[in-house]
């Protein structure tokens, strides 16, 4: 942010942190990047975010991947 106002740099910082922050970053991971966290929850209580995004919330607790079944996972068959 540039005094009030948002510039291209503001844009692409939310839109490339929105899915991290919502699904990745949870609470112990945010304490780590106090500023960054700070600044991005800063530009999405922004009218100009909010009227696009509307409510922006943050993860508070880190997903689990599903496993996949049948022992080590990953593609393919025999004979690899």
């Amino acid at each position: 942010m540039v005094g009030d106002g948002l510039t291209l740099a503001d844009v692409t910082l939310v839109t490339t942190l929105l899915n991290v922050y919502r699904f990745h970053f949870h609470q112990n991971r945010q304490k780590k990047i106090k500023n960054v966290t700070r600044v991005f929850a800063g530009l999405c209580e922004r009218d100009e975010f909010k009227s696009v995004l509307g409510r922006v919330m943050l993860c508070r607790q880190a997903l689990n991947p599903l496993k996949p079944k049948g022992g080590k996972g990953g593609k393919g068959g025999k004979g690899q």
